[in-house]
């Protein structure tokens, strides 16, 4: 319960700050440059130290079709989230399609191990999140932001980031019955394996970006916000302003 009121303090802090800034929904402002990439760091630290190992020796061991199944098993979990910010955006087609997808998949695929919903024809739409929905209602997405052991955010997203937990398998489990020494050890094993599996999936695409840019903290916050906006505009984000004026300078210079 202390853990539930932390974040729900959380939540009104971030709303707070996000609302005291007029900026652009998808501007990559920085103003907290230097934060951040003590942020960064420190993730990055914790990241070659511990997280890189652990999940490149559970993806050199465990079997591709074990893999396939926990990853297809915690997809299948963020199944609340996805359908209430589906339904709050207006998207009801595509709410319906995350909730047939969730009922295929745990009915006939043992719980979300095996992913029966696209031999169906229910094929996954883009994911959804409380974030999404918050840039969906034109909330600004405020200064980017480096979170501690999360990473690459925005106070927008970061917010979202919050309200997701009340949606999230961990939350709910505070009101099984029972012990709290189980739900402590189911919370604990969920999480474990989420981190693990969700940085194994990374581990290509982390390594080509660090040989690929310069300067990561850059290229991590570039990387997110394109990711972001594909999310937000359902894969056709438009153009960018300063691309095109840069382009109409240079095709006029010629």
């Amino acid at each position: 319960m202390s853990d539930i009121i932390r974040r729900f303090g959380f939540i009104c802090c971030m709303l707070s700050l996000l609302l005291a800034f007029d900026l652009q929904a998808e501007e990559a402002s920085d103003p907290f440059e230097g934060f951040n990439r003590s942020v960064y760091e420190f993730n990055d630290v914790v990241d070659r130290n511990l997280l890189e190992p652990v999940a490149r020796r559970y993806s050199d061991n465990m079997p591709p079709p074990f893999k396939k199944g926990i990853s297809n098993f915690l997809d299948n979990l963020l199944f609340p989230r996805r359908f209430v910010s589906s339904l709050v955006q207006f998207k009801i087609g595509q709410a319906f399609t995350f909730l047939g997808r969730f009922v295929v998949n745990t009915a006939t695929g043992f719980g979300g191990l095996l992913e029966v919903a696209d031999s169906v024809g229910l094929k996954a739409p883009d994911d959804e999140d409380f974030g999404l929905m918050l840039a969906y209602y034109d909330l600004p997405a405020g200064p980017y932001l480096v979170l501690p052991f999360l990473g690459p955010s925005n106070f927008r997203d970061a917010f979202g980031r919050a309200v997701d937990f009340f949606l999230s398998p961990t939350y709910w489990l505070d009101f099984a019955e029972w012990d709290m020494s189980t739900t402590d050890r189911l919370v604990y094993g969920y999480n474990t394996i989420n981190v693990i599996s969700g940085r194994a999936s990374l581990l290509e695409a982390v390594e080509a970006g660090k040989e690929a840019s310069l300067d990561f903290y850059s290229f991590s916050k570039s990387s997110y916000y394109q990711h972001r906006d594909g999310l937000l505009y359902d894969g056709f984000p438009p153009d960018d302003d300063f691309d095109s004026e840069f382009e109409d300078e240079f095709d006029d210079e010629n």
